[in-house]
C-alpha cells in the first residue's frame, strides 16, 4: 500500500467524528487506517466501480458517501466489517465536483458542481426519484453546508451566498422513465409501489421506498407507441396482479410473483379498460364483445367468463366508463347517468 502511494496514487479521504478512523480511496479501492496507530497495515472496507474522488462521513460516523470518477454517488454502511453499498444514484459525469457531505440527520446528501448546481438526494427518497436541484445547472457551486437542525442549506456561489430553507417534504418527487405522455397511475397496496402506463407503450412498477432490489423497472412492453385512450391498468388489493390495456383486443394479466403473463379477450376491437378484483382472482374488460358494449368478467381460478351487456348501440362503448370492483367482488359501472352492479354470485346485474 505505501509502495501504490509512493508510485503517485493521490488519495481521497475523509476522517471519521470520532478522529480515529480515516477512510481514503486508492483509485477503485476503499480503505480504513487507524489515525491512534499509524504502524497498523490499512484494512480494505470494499471497492467502487471507479476512481472514487470525494468521501465524506455522516456525523453520526455509521455510514459515508463517495462520487467516482463516472459521476456515480454512493452511500455506504461503516462498520467494523467490509463496508456495504445502499443506495446509488447518477450524478453529473461530465461535471467536476467541489464538495460533498451529509445534513446532520444523515438522510440526505448535498454535492455542489462546478457547473453544475447543487443536486440534493434523499436516502430514504423512492428508487428512481431525480434529486432536487436548488441552482440552476449552470451555476458553479464551490461550496454547501447544512445549518446543525437541517432547516437551513447555505451555498456559496463564485461570490455570493445563498441561504436556502429546506424541507424536503414541500418538494414533489420526480420519477422519469416514461419517454411519452403519462396517461394511467395505480398505487399498490399500502403504497408499497406505483405502476403506471403512458403513450410510450410500457407499463413501469416504481417502488415507494427503498431496500434491496428495489429498482424501477419495466413490468410490460407493449412494443410500440399506444393512444392514450387505451391505456388503462389496474391492481388488485393484495398486489398479486396488475392488468393493462394497449392497442389489443385483449387485456395483458401481469403477475408479480414471477408467474408468465397471459391474455385475456379477443374483443371485436381494442379494449379501452380494465378492472381487477380486490383478490386477484376476476378481470373485467370494457369493450365491444359480439357486436355489443358489454363488459367481459374473467374467472382466473376457473377460467371461464361472464358477458355483462351495457348497451346495444354501434361503435365503441363512451370513453368515460368507469369500471370498479368492490371488496366484496361485485362489479360497479355507470353510463348514461346510471349505475349498474353484477353479482358474481347470483350473475345478475341491478
Amino acid at each position: 500500500l505505501r509502495r501504490r502511494l509512493q508510485q503517485g496514487h493521490p488519495p481521497r479521504a475523509a476522517l471519521g467524528p470520532n478522529g480515529r478512523d480515516l477512510v481514503f480511496s486508492l483509485g477503485t479501492e476503499l480503505f480504513v487506517a487507524d489515525v491512534d496507530n499509524p504502524e497498523a497495515d490499512p484494512r480494505a472496507i470494499g471497492g467502487n466501480g471507479a476512481e472514487v474522488k470525494q468521501i465524506a462521513f455522516r456525523s453520526d460516523g455509521r455510514g459515508f458517501a463517495t462520487i467516482d470518477s463516472d459521476g456515480i454517488i454512493s452511500v455506504w454502511t461503516f462498520s467494523e466489517g467490509p463496508s456495504e453499498r445502499i443506495r446509488s444514484w447518477s450524478g453529473l459525469a461530465d461535471n467536476d465536483c467541489h464538495h460533498i457531505e451529509f445534513d446532520p440527520s444523515g438522510e440526505f446528501v448535498v454535492v455542489s458542481y462546478d457547473r453544475g448546481g447543487i443536486h440534493v438526494y434523499g436516502v430514504n427518497d423512492p428508487p428512481g426519484a431525480e434529486p432536487l436541484r436548488l441552482l440552476p445547472h449552470a451555476s458553479r457551486v464551490i461550496h454547501s453546508e447544512f445549518d446543525p437542525t437541517s432547516r437551513w442549506l447555505v451555498t456559496a456561489c463564485m461570490g455570493r451566498l445563498a441561504v436556502w430553507p429546506f424541507e424536503r417534504s414541500l418538494y414533489p418527487f420526480v420519477l422519469l422513465g416514461h419517454t411519452g405522455e403519462v396517461d394511467k397511475i395505480e398505487f399498490g397496496p399500502g403504497g408499497e409501489f406505483l405502476v403506471s402506463t403512458g403513450t410510450d407503450g410500457t407499463v413501469r412498477l416504481w417502488p415507494i421506498h427503498p431496500g434491496q432490489g428495489s429498482e424501477p423497472r419495466i413490468i410490460h412492453d407493449w412494443g410500440g407507441p399506444i393512444e392514450a385512450l387505451v391505456a388503462s391498468l389496474a391492481v388488485s388489493d393484495d398486489g398479486s396482479v396488475v392488468v393493462a390495456t394497449g392497442n389489443q383486443r385483449f387485456v395483458r394479466v401481469i403477475p408479480l410473483d414471477g408467474r408468465p403473463a397471459h391474455d385475456l379477450g379477443d374483443a371485436d376491437q381494442r379494449v379501452i379498460r380494465t378492472a381487477v378484483s380486490s383478490d386477484g382472482r376476476q378481470v373485467a374488460v370494457l369493450g365491444r364483445f359480439d357486436d355489443r358494449n358489454a363488459i367481459r368478467v374473467w374467472n382466473l381460478e376457473e377460467k371461464t367468463h361472464e358477458t355483462v351487456v351495457l348497451k346495444d348501440e354501434p361503435g365503441w362503448p363512451p370513453y368515460g366508463y368507469p369500471v370498479e370492483f368492490t371488496e366484496d367482488g361485485r362489479l360497479i359501472t355507470s353510463f348514461a347517468s346510471r349505475v349498474q352492479e353484477w353479482d358474481p354470485e347470483t350473475r345478475k346485474t341491478r
